[in-house]
């Protein structure tokens, strides 16, 4: 039966109820599952993908995880040399001047010229003062000539002691300052000497990841083969299912009066169940489901009750248009998921339960 709720006579007498889908669409859904049994049949489930799954590192990850390690291991070599230089700096290597040769070479060449001059010029000068005067070897030519030299020998010890305080403050300075050049420059020494290996390691990556996306089209594609058959079944069923409202009522017409009883709840929870709706006193009545339409009577608030067939179903039946109900009683009809109107006849017919006169 198409409809449902009391009506004005009790004239049909209902004769079955089912939950089957319509008869048009079941042998379908038979060959659907028939398909399913024989897919399942032919062997078992699909097996693991046969591939490794996990991409290798690549040339280039691997020779920048090596350079880094030995990096880590080694350090810098340019880092180590610096910092061995200002560490000896800050040690005070350089504070006594003998272990700075340097130092050493700047007082022997300031001292050359002086020395020279002293030799060449200043003890031939007094040795001919001396000889002129017929005293060269005597005790006073002796004693002018030490004098002479004790005075150079001074001058230069107190140029070297000076030379030497001034070397020592300005090494002092040195420290200091190779100090603060060690806090501030190492961290960027540092980090600028492992830029090349993060560049090995960034381009590495890129190539891991290019590898590792084959491998998941792979292992997609795999898949994709191993359950294409059991998919398009399901997918299949799953469009045939969709394409029909649901259980189906039936009845033996004996008049042409509308249905005396509604349907069970758990009849319309089945159709809706795919929407997660319950709507328990709707039947599916659009006008897309039915064939040899014909008006067979009108309702006192004038609805046209028509005899009709469900498309596929040789059983005549009765019951209301849900296109036409839907213009004068709106709430009284709703749309399964499919996009097929329903109608609930205890609304549809209420005003007709008023005033009952029957079909006419």
């Amino acid at each position: 039966m198409g409809g449902g709720g009391t009506t004005p006579s009790t004239t049909v007498q209902q004769t079955k109820q089912s939950n089957e889908p319509p008869a048009y669409i079941q042998p379908y859904l038979q060959k659907g599952i028939q398909d399913l049994t024989a897919l399942y049949d032919k062997g078992g489930a699909p097996g693991y993908y046969p591939g490794a799954t996990v991409a290798p590192p690549s040339a280039q990850t691997q020779a920048a995880l090596t350079a880094l390690y030995e990096r880590g291991v080694r350090g810098s070599p340019y880092g180590k040399s610096i910092m061995a230089n200002l560490n000896e700096t800050m040690g005070g290597k350089y504070l006594d001047v003998d272990a700075n040769p340097y130092f050493q070479k700047a007082l022997s060449a300031g001292f050359k010229p002086q020395t020279e001059q002293f030799m060449q010029e200043v003890l031939p000068g007094l040795d001919g003062r001396f000889a002129g005067a017929g005293r060269y070897g005597s005790g006073a030519h002796t004693g002018t000539t030490d004098r002479a030299v004790d005075s150079l020998n001074r001058s230069q010890a107190d140029a070297a002691a000076k030379a030497s305080s001034s070397a020592y403050d300005a090494e002092r300075s040195r420290m200091l300052g190779a100090a603060g050049t060690a806090a501030g420059l190492f961290p960027s020494l540092q980090a600028a000497d492992y830029q090349d290996i993060n560049a090995m390691g960034q381009a590495g990556a890129g190539w891991d990841r290019q590898n590792q996306a084959r491998i998941d089209a792979d292992i997609a594609r795999y898949n994709y083969d191993a359950n294409k058959d059991w998919n398009y079944i399901n997918r299949y069923l799953a469009s045939l299912n969709a394409g029909y409202p649901g259980s189906e009522m039936s009845g033996t017409v004996r008049g042409s009066a509308m249905p005396s009883t509604n349907p069970s709840a758990d009849t319309w929870n089945t159709i809706f169940k795919g929407a997660g709706t319950v709507l328990p006193f709707f039947f599916p009545s659009d006008k897309r489901l039915k064939e040899d339409i014909t008006p067979v009577g009108e309702l006192h608030d004038g609805q046209t009750v028509y005899s009709y067939r469900y498309k596929g179903d040789p059983r005549t039946q009765i019951g209301l248009l849900a296109q036409e109900v839907e213009r004068i009683h709106p709430e009284a009809v709703a749309r399964h998921p499919s996009g097929f109107r329903m109608v609930d006849y205890r609304r549809a017919t209420r005003s007709a339960r008023a005033a009952p006169r029957g079909l006419m």
